[in-house]
């Protein structure tokens, strides 16, 4: 399921460690994604990796994504962390004419 979000920030780009990857390493990156509403609306921090970390994401984009929830234990000291990945984002057209659209839907009724 996918669910429209709004972009806060992206970090910089970073090679961390991959067994899955060519190389045993992977590009990756975190972006500040948060939900339609107000100030206080719940907002993520997802890891992004390829494709999808090697674009760019500016402040206030809409994005369609696709989120998957990870918890991982950590061995040694047994504390409990949730990743949230990216599977797949998709940039929206925020340039929509509304205008055009509410007269569309209008001539229907």
């Amino acid at each position: 399921m996918k669910i429209i979000l709004i972009v806060v920030a992206q970090s910089a780009i970073a090679n961390v460690p991959s067994s899955k990857s060519v190389g045993g390493s992977a590009r990756m990156c975190m972006l500040k994604l948060k939900e339609l509403g107000t100030e206080y609306a719940p907002s993520y921090a997802v890891k992004l990796f390829p494709p999808w970390s090697n674009q760019q994401y500016q402040p206030g984009e809409l994005v369609a994504v696709s989120l998957r929830f990870k918890a991982t234990e950590n061995p040694s000291t047994g504390q409990m962390y949730q990743d949230v990945i990216a599977e797949e984002i998709v940039k929206i057209n925020n340039n929509i004419n509304t205008k055009a659209y509410d007269e569309k839907l209008e001539s229907h009724f």
